[in-house]
């Protein structure tokens, strides 16, 4: 059979341009609302009523400059959370009318049925959720016409244990004042993790946020002057910076004796991928002292970082003809550093790699007598090194 190129091309297109569309939303945060009702509130004459919370408020709605889309679902489920014995198979069915309202406030009314089912009999499928879609849809009030329930051992009386939920689901963005500035913002540093927390508040149609810092030592002379600096020029060269939707971010002190600075600006990424910048703060206030990081060791401290802010630490400690001991990492997702060393034989050459573990310590730091042998010390060469054949190496 021969295979028509012009419609396989077609059809390819149409995907890719699915999939690009798809990317494009995925830039814009989705904003959620949902109520239920569930147990003994899902009866005739129930009402369920869920919006979007700038739908009819006319202040926050004039704010918005692009709605991508909105969406309703309506769910009708045997409820996960229940904890009640299902005795015999059954069916529900529960008939509702729908009023959805449009962005322009256009009411449509619909009525629908869902129906659930539970099958006691091993193997054999059952549809415990029934779902409706409203396309367009920033309020969905719905009431409850009817209840019908039939189970196999003559039960006619549904039990508590169904939920019906209607969510909405949207993106759009917001205007946004290129000219905002983020100058209230704080610093505060966790003791039990050696990391600094940089907090900032929202700005209003912002979907992304620029975070950016730098390091200068004790000696250098833009901290000998640093109550006449130009803040602005501290970030010319040998700067960080990470994209990210949170307000706040963490930052570990691994430095020599300096100050960090840092400033922040609001982003507005369009879904053409377009950014919007707001202007960096730019008031005094943004630095802090840091202290040595282990001052009498040899440390060497990298960082690698990916979409979102999110990074991967590892710091490692040196011996003093800089050969690596021990290695040290922490990443975004984990509170606690996993450590990892490297043992060396009498003639200095490396011959036992550990295997990393975690700890129960969440700062990034030298961990001393980490891997010990039986007699409590820690293990070197002297537990596995000694010269002889036919040596067994100690425990560790």
């Amino acid at each position: 059979m021969k295979t028509n190129w012009f419609l396989f091309k077609i059809n390819w297109l149409l995907m890719l341009f699915i999939f690009v569309c798809k990317v494009n939303q995925a830039q814009v945060p989705e904003e959620s609302f949902s109520k239920s009702l569930k147990g003994n509130q899902v009866h005739v004459d129930s009402l369920l009523d869920v919006k979007d919370d700038k739908f009819g408020n006319a202040g926050p709605w004039s704010t918005i400059t692009d709605n991508y889309y909105s969406e309703g679902v309506l769910i009708f489920e045997i409820n996960p959370d229940t904890a009640f014995f299902i005795p015999d198979s059954f069916s529900c069915t529960i008939d509702v009318v729908d009023t959805i309202f449009d962005a322009s406030n256009t009411k449509t009314t619909v009525m629908e049925s869902l129906t659930v089912d539970y099958n006691i009999v091993e193997n054999k499928p059952y549809k415990n959720r029934a779902v409706i879609f409203y396309h367009s849809a920033h309020r969905i009030r719905t009431k409850i016409l009817g209840i019908h329930f039939s189970q196999g051992n003559g039960n006619a009386v549904p039990p508590n244990i169904f939920r019906l939920r209607s969510e909405i689901h949207l993106s759009r963005s917001y205007q946004f004042d290129c000219n905002a500035e983020t100058n209230d913002h704080s610093i505060y540093y966790y003791a039990d993790y050696d990391r600094f927390k940089i907090a900032w508040y929202n700005i209003p149609g912002a979907t992304d946020y620029d975070l950016e810092w730098t390091f200068y030592d004790d000696s250098s002379t833009v901290v000998k002057n640093i109550a006449h600096l130009n803040f602005d020029s501290l970030f010319t060269h040998n700067a960080t910076r990470i994209t990210t939707k949170d307000l706040s971010y963490y930052i570990s002190p691994i430095f020599q004796s300096g100050y960090l600075f840092y400033r922040i600006r609001g982003v507005k990424t369009l879904p053409n991928f377009e950014r919007m910048t707001a202007i960096w703060s730019t008031d005094n206030g943004i630095y802090q002292h840091i202290d040595w990081h282990h001052q009498t060791m040899n440390w060497q401290y990298n960082v690698s970082f990916a979409e979102g802010g999110k990074k991967k630490e590892v710091v490692n400690y040196m011996d003093g003809s800089l050969r690596n001991r021990q290695s040290v990492t922490r990443a975004n997702t984990l509170d606690t550093s996993i450590v990892g060393e490297t043992i060396y034989d009498y003639q200095g050459r490396p011959a036992v790699t550990v295997l990393p573990a975690p700890t129960f310590d969440g700062k990034i730091r030298y961990f001393n007598r980490f891997n010990i042998n039986p007699s409590g010390q820690e293990f070197n060469w002297s537990n596995f090194d000694v010269g002889t054949c036919g040596i067994i190496a100690d425990t560790m």
